[in-house]
């Protein structure tokens, strides 16, 4: 009830939020590459999709199913102060069948996608719960079962998962006590006998930085390179923009990553911030902070 007086008494007095985060959309031409100019163009120009008044939309994964183009993102509720899973249709440049697939209790965002052994897995982010939870489809895109967990009594957020020279890894986010901790410590385990075990990376935590450090989105490949996208916490400002390195060594004992540009605030029209950008073949969505 106290939560929602005060999104009341912000409504009437018109008070304007720095919490718009919207989603975003563009295609990608052959040279496509990561470089600023480029970015910052493509994101200038890209299609804007706005969520209603009382929500804001974040962190979109997109995923292409059986000549379909799906977005799985966090609609956070503002009444309830609380993020879904929710999915929608991307066709013709709109957005259409808007349905959230997982609720609980504790918020939920950062809906990772992936395929293991021919299976569909979706993986989110739920720090409250104190376990990273995974879904296995049952009806894509709008049925997920719960299928095992990782991390138990862990305070976990934004899991990436990603192959690397036929290895499966994850990239997460993790603290003990003190929650800003997960915006700079980022951890990397090696998972093996099919996610029984985790191997923890030798240098772990591999990134210690909020510069950086909070996992941005899934990882990219391009040109037969890997790139990971970090957020740029910095300024006291969260989501205030997005590093993107390409990973030059990763194996148990060694990881080096290489910073090979950087987009944020400064660099984008009329907005707060961008913190998440997700890439699939020649197709890119993100989220965008709007003033």
């Amino acid at each position: 009830m106290k939560k929602y007086f005060k999104y009341c008494i912000k409504r009437i007095l018109n008070i304007k939020e720095k919490n718009n985060w919207c989603l975003g959309y563009f295609k990608l031409n052959k040279n496509f590459s990561l470089k600023n100019k480029h970015l910052i163009n493509k994101i200038n120009n890209a299609s804007i999709f706005k969520p209603p008044s009382d929500q804001f939309w974040a962190d979109p994964f997109l995923f292409n199913y059986k000549k379909k183009k799906y977005i799985f993102f966090e609609k956070f509720y503002k009444r309830q102060n609380k993020g879904v899973i929710s999915v929608c249709e991307l066709k013709q440049n709109k957005l259409i069948n808007f349905k959230d697939v997982l609720v609980k209790p504790y918020h939920l965002s950062y809906p990772m996608l992936f395929k293991y052994k021919k299976k569909l897995f979706l993986i989110p982010e739920s720090y409250q719960a104190k376990k990273v939870e995974i879904y296995q489809s049952s009806n894509f895109p709008y049925i997920w079962k719960k299928k095992f967990f990782l991390f138990e009594n862990e305070i976990t957020c934004d899991p990436t998962i990603f192959k690397y020279k036929n290895s499966l890894w994850i990239f997460i986010n993790k603290t003990k006590k003190n929650l800003l901790d997960l915006n700079r410590k980022l951890f990397l385990y090696k998972i093996e006998d099919d996610f029984k075990k985790l191997t923890p990376h030798h240098k772990n935590p591999v990134v210690t930085s909020y510069d950086g450090g909070r996992n941005a989105g899934n990882l990219i490949k391009l040109k037969n390179k890997t790139f990971r996208p970090g957020q740029k916490n910095i300024k006291g400002i969260y989501g205030y923009g997005i590093n993107f390195y390409e990973i030059k060594k990763l194996n148990l004992k060694e990881f080096k990553e290489k910073k090979v540009s950087s987009i944020s605030a400064k660099n984008l029209r009329k907005c707060y911030g961008i913190h998440h950008f997700s890439k699939i073949k020649r197709e890119c969505v993100f989220d965008i902070n709007l003033a």
